[in-house]
């Protein structure tokens, strides 16, 4: 295979699922992608479980699961969201596709990536993406190139977006950094060489978190009005990336193939399961009255939950706060009031307890391993497991009668590796609809998400694969994976394989002469590496900022 000396281009659509990009390619809106559908092979990506951000671009990126690559959520370890330990590229524990790419001498681009922060050393460069800090000037390597970047487009930020609540502003916030970005990817890739350039678009994410309802007239908040006010500008905004897709076309010769890939798709989101709630009504998680004042206890009595006193507060706001700045003062209030409302958690009566909204899943407070555990390991522990997954299958929304959750797994069913210790007991995947959330003042389990600035979109598995090139075949193809994307990719450069990776190759979206003229070589390494020694320090402030970023997408309750 050395004697092929292949390029790779690699557009990643943050959150692009083919129940929008479909029917806008029927309209003749997006003829770029219309082209690959037309002339190369495309089908559905199926992501991590569960399908967000994180994991799966870092799934992605190494070939290999949560399981392995270590990277279980937005936080470094489950226990470490209340004190605000955020992930960073320093916790991935395996190989990624450009330290592959570097090691056998491959000059590549790396640019918004997300979970790249800290940029990595590389032979080439590195723009981190999604979740690097406000203001940080260190998200480059080398760490001059920011200079660069800086001459050619005047403003520069790896993650722009401020999803406060959805608005014009919103959307004309997308169009400008789409284009931004965009001015600075083609800088780099003319003025520096490059074996493999990737990018990631951000935006299609946020648009579709927070106007799903204008793309989808089946959404419970669907407004004719509100749609023909927004949809002129979203569909300019697909429009763009199109064209970005058309610059990539551009770049294709008879050694250079382009994949464009999601990290998860999309769907409607319009009802809470507020996980916690469903457990203190099992009797499995316990609080402690004690800890709410006597004024709250008092309320309680009367019939006023700490739900509805919530509820009363933020709609009473006397400065109108709320309503002029957005998602974000809601969630500040919301997580000051969950505080002073609902009691602390009793660990020695709680047997279970959520894990956060992105990680969808549930631990048990086992002894020996959680700090407060008092579930005994063995029999006490799989029955307890069994019953929570019954119930979880049960669930029904009693105001229609559709179940809630649409599977049920043990983490040792779905996952593998060294990491598979720190995931959930108990991980469950959501009905079309339904968003999971944990918020300790919930007087429901099952809710409606309020309508004002909350998000009307969630992740779905399904995200996309499209590629074309000289080395590509044509169709649609079944069964790709989003940890297949990497072991692909060095196939088609003409590298070998890591033997312990849980993709493999897509041999099905190669063309007959690429295939008979190239066979699958692997390389065996140690499995995992042992991760990063993490020197980022995060300052209060930066913690805030990347939390009220994930409070806009609803990933905070």
């Amino acid at each position: 295979m050395a004697e092929y000396h292949r390029r790779v281009v690699v557009l990643g659509l943050d959150g692009a699922s083919f129940d929008v990009l479909l029917p806008l390619m029927e309209r003749n809106l997006l003829p770029n992608l219309s082209r690959i559908v037309n002339e190369g092979v495309w089908g559905a990506l199926e992501s991590t479980i569960p399908p967000y951000t994180a994991q799966a671009w870092v799934a992605m990126a190494t070939g290999k699961g949560q399981g392995k690559h270590g990277v279980l959520d937005f936080w470094k370890t489950p226990s470490d969201r209340a004190g605000g330990a955020i992930a960073d590229s320093t916790l991935i524990r395996s190989e990624t596709l450009w330290s592959i790419l570097s090691r056998h001498g491959k000059r590549v681009g790396i640019v918004n990536v997300p979970m790249t922060y800290p940029p990595s050393k590389v032979n080439g460069y590195l723009v981190s993406g999604f979740m690097t800090p406000a203001g940080r000037s260190d998200y480059t390597y080398p760490s001059e190139l920011r200079s660069r970047i800086l001459e050619v487009v005047g403003e520069y930020e790896p993650d722009p977006y401020d999803p406060v609540s959805p608005s014009q502003g919103l959307l004309d916030q997308c169009l400008h950094w789409v284009r931004k970005k965009e001015e600075a990817n083609q800088s780099l890739m003319r003025e520096y060489p490059w074996d493999f350039f990737m990018n990631v678009v951000q935006a299609l994410d946020q648009i579709q978190h927070f106007f799903w309802s204008c793309l989808d007239d089946s959404h419970p908040r669907h407004s004719a009005k509100r749609t023909a006010e927004y949809m002129p500008l979203i569909e300019e905004c697909y429009k763009l990336v199109d064209s970005i897709v058309g610059q990539r076309l551009s770049l294709l010769d008879e050694r250079t193939n382009l994949f464009v890939i999601s990290d998860h798709g999309f769907g409607p989101a319009h009802t809470w399961f507020q996980v916690n709630k469903f457990l203190s009504e099992l009797g499995l998680l316990v609080l402690e009255k004690s800890g709410q004042s006597p004024l709250i206890r008092t309320a309680a009595a009367m019939g006023l939950t700490p739900r509805r006193i919530k509820d009363a507060l933020l709609r009473t706001d006397p400065l109108r706060l709320t309503q002029r700045l957005g998602r974000w003062t809601r969630t500040a209030w919301g997580k000051r009031l969950d505080a002073a409302l609902s009691g602390q958690v009793s660990w020695t009566r709680t047997k279970a307890f959520a894990g956060s909204p992105t990680i969808e899943g549930i631990y048990i407070n086992l002894k020996g391993r959680d700090e407060r555990g008092i579930v005994d390991s063995g029999h006490e522990y799989t029955e307890l497991r069994d019953f929570i997954m019954a119930r979880l299958s049960e669930l029904k929304d009693p105001e229609s009668g559709a179940t809630v959750i649409e599977a049920v797994y043990r983490k040792e069913e779905i996952y593998e590796g060294e990491c598979v210790s720190l995931l959930p007991d108990i991980v469950f995947s959501m009905n079309q609809g339904y968003m999971p959330r944990d918020d300790m003042t919930a007087s429901e389990i099952v809710e409606p998400i309020p309508s004002l600035g909350y998000v009307e979109g969630k992740h779905r598995p399904d995200g996309i694969f499209l590629a074309i090139g000289p080395d590509i075949g044509q169709g649609e193809i079944n069964g790709a994976r989003i940890v297949d994307v990497a072991p692909t990719i060095l196939f088609a450069m003409g590298l070998p394989v890591p033997s312990n990776l849980d993709g493999r190759v897509l041999l099905e979206a190669f063309a007959r002469p690429y295939r008979d003229s190239h066979r699958i070589e692997y390389q065996e390494l140690v499995e995992g590496l042992a991760g990063s020694e993490s020197n980022t320090a995060y300052s209060e402030q930066e913690l805030a900022e990347i939390q009220r970023k994930l409070s806009g997408l609803g990933y905070l309750s």
